[in-house]
């Protein structure tokens, strides 16, 4: 799919549950992975279409180079659907003997392992506000031994398509889970008072158009922001800055502008939202202020991005 297409697939999935919605995010990140395999390598990692991946990607494992792979030691955290994942992935940064490896550009080697689930140790220890059931485990290895044909370097793909060409590409479909969410909660809220708008007073009408302008911009936004740089990558032509920072502030904007939303929504329901057995706004709310905690929507997204509205270049890898 091309990103604007994986953005509404992972918005429908999530309108109904925003843990889904993450899980398939997550999960369809193999078709990524693939392309950074050699062929034959991927097609045995992957042998159908629909191979679940799971697992967290910055370089918090070392893998030390043995003959034919590596050897792999590290505790990785927010494995999100690892209760049913065909393989683990894990980032490491890569030394040789206690030598640590190091790329043309003087940085560390980072290079990400796959090994199947039960090769690794895993604890639940996933009792986060929000997002519950996306069983985000912790898992761990003890030197695991991993063949050189399951590893893989964001940025070195082997497949030519525009799809794979720039490392953001497991990034792109990402604002689709909180666009999803926010949905669900504009259809409910919609929904409570549209019986008796008659009763409805002003300030709960303000909350209202207020979060539905904030969820309608940020959706354009993202795929606006999208389409330019698909095209941009169809026609093989490099990123511009403003490219580059528009698909990361639009993808940081839908998480925060979401939860935002969603607080508006909170507010306008008064004390009704805080029974979470009786309505989906509580869990809505815990799970776009458990997900807005994700990397992309943190502040260095944003100096990044400034950085290269500026004219400068960013170290972010996913920028």
């Amino acid at each position: 799919m091309a990103p604007p297409n994986q953005v509404l697939a992972i918005e429908t999935i999530s309108r109904a549950d925003a843990s889904v919605g993450w899980c398939a995010m997550i999960g369809c990140d193999s078709g990524i992975y693939a392309a950074h395999l050699p062929r034959e390598s991927a097609r045995q990692v992957f042998p159908k279409l629909d191979s679940v991946t799971a697992g967290m990607v910055a370089p918090t494992g070392r893998a030390t180079r043995v003959p034919g792979g590596y050897s792999v030691t590290g505790q990785w955290r927010f494995a999100s659907g690892s209760t049913h994942t065909d393989w683990l992935v894990g980032g490491c940064s890569v030394f040789d003997r206690d030598q640590p490896v190091l790329c043309d550009d003087g940085r560390q080697e980072w290079r990400i392992v796959m090994a199947r689930p039960e090769q690794f140790r895993i604890a639940d220890r996933w009792t986060a506000t929000g997002l519950e059931g996306t069983g985000s485990q912790d898992y761990s290895a003890t030197e695991l031994f991993v063949p050189e044909t399951h590893t893989f370097r964001f940025g070195q793909v082997t497949r030519p398509e525009p799809l794979y060409s720039t490392p953001d590409a497991i990034l792109r479909k990402m604002p689709g889970v909180p666009l999803g969410a926010a949905r669900a909660a504009l259809d409910y809220t919609v929904g409570c008072f549209a019986s008796s708008p008659s009763t409805v007073d002003a300030p709960t009408r303000m909350l209202l158009a207020d979060a539905t302008s904030i969820v309608g911009a940020y959706r354009a936004y993202v795929l606006e922001s999208l389409e330019t740089q698909w095209h941009s990558l169809v026609d093989g032509k490099p990123l511009s800055s403003s490219e580059r920072a528009g698909t990361a502030l639009a993808r940081l904007g839908a998480f925060r502008g979401c939860r935002r939303a969603v607080q508006l929504l909170y507010e306008s329901l008064g004390s009704a939202a805080v029974f979470r057995e009786e309505t989906p706004i509580d869990r809505i709310f815990r799970d776009l202020t458990t997900m807005s905690q994700h990397a992309v929507a943190q502040h260095r997204v944003l100096t990044a991005s400034g950085g290269l509205l500026l004219g400068e270049n960013t170290k972010e890898p996913f920028i």
